[in-house]
């Protein structure tokens, strides 16, 4: 307590706060990466599958499971992507359908989905783009 009064503030965050002020801090990196991958058009990127930004550098926001094939019923490899690491994607694959997960080969083997596909991470981005390859 002592150091949270010395830092100027009146009591430590909560851990709501913490977590909040943590998902601001990735929204403002998650902006400004989309605002390099296409200057002037952040807006419209918005939504769009991570896959079409197409190989490059990406950082895993969670644990992915390598797949064999492009398909959400291929079986794993056994191998894994692991949160916060960074690999590189040799191709993209779209979704079949709008909505759904689109797919990264791995250069190193494998593919990856860019969006989750159970419990917390249903839905949600699970990739973020770094650095785009020139094609």
């Amino acid at each position: 307590r002592t150091a949270w009064l010395s830092a100027g503030l009146a009591a430590r965050p909560s851990r709501t706060e913490m977590v909040n002020a943590r998902h601001d801090q990735r929204l403002t990196l998650r902006d400004a990466t989309l605002s390099l991958a296409r200057p002037g058009r952040r807006d419209q990127l918005r939504g769009v599958s991570m896959s079409a930004f197409g190989p490059g550098k990406y950082r895993a926001l969670t644990k992915i499971r390598i797949r064999k094939e492009p398909d959400v019923a291929s079986e794993p490899t056994g191998g894994a992507v692991l949160a916060g690491e960074v690999f590189v994607a040799a191709e993209a694959k779209q979704p079949p359908t709008a909505g759904e997960a689109g797919f990264l080969r791995l250069e190193a083997g494998g593919w990856v989905f860019d969006k989750g596909i159970a419990g917390r991470w249903l839905g949600k981005p699970i990739v973020e783009p770094i650095e785009r390859s020139e094609e």
